[in-house]
C-alpha cells in the first residue's frame, strides 16, 4: 500500500495495518510519538491521511526541498525509505527487525542495508584519535 492511500480506518490506537503491495501480507506496526504528531488529527475512517497532489506534483515538491537545502543528489520518496532502513541499522537494530519494519517477506531481501552500515561502523571507528605513546 502506498502512504497515498493510507486512510484513517487503517489505524486503530497507535497501531498501523497495512497490505504490503508486493506480497499481500499484512504488517502492523507500532507508531511512535512522533508518528502519531506527524499524521495529525484523526478524521473520518475513509479520509485519506495524506491527501497528496498527484505524483508528478509531489515529485516537484520534493526536488524543491532537495534544491533549497543545496542537496545536488536525486531525492525521490522512495529515498525516504532507504535512509529509514540505513538509519535503523546504524542505531544498532536486527537485521530481523528491520525485515519485519520495512514488510520484506525474507531478511535475503534486507541484507542490501547491511553493507551500507558496516561502512558507516568503519568510518567511525577510523574516526577514533591516534594515540599519542
Amino acid at each position: 500500500m502506498a502512504t497515498s492511500e493510507l486512510k484513517w480506518q487503517d489505524i486503530s490506537n497507535t497501531e498501523l495495518t497495512l497490505r504490503q503491495s508486493k506480497t499481500q501480507e499484512v504488517n502492523r506496526l507500532r507508531l511512535n510519538h512522533n508518528a502519531l504528531k506527524l499524521i495529525g488529527e484523526k478524521a473520518g475512517p475513509k479520509d485519506l491521511i495524506f491527501p497528496l497532489p498527484s505524483f508528478n506534483g509531489s515529485a516537484k515538491t520534493i526536488k524543491n526541498w532537495a534544491t533549497r537545502a543545496g542537496i545536488e543528489k536525486r531525492i525521490t520518496w522512495h529515498s525516504a525509505r532507504h535512509s529509514f532502513a540505513t538509519n535503523i541499522l546504524l542505531l544498532g537494530y536486527d537485521i530481523k527487525t528491520l525485515s519485519q519494519l520495512l514488510g520484506h517477506t525474507s531478511i535475503k531481501h534486507t541484507q542490501k542495508y547491511l553493507s551500507i552500515a558496516d561502512e558507516r561502523k568503519g568510518q567511525a571507528v577510523n574516526a577514533l584519535p591516534d594515540l599519542n605513546y
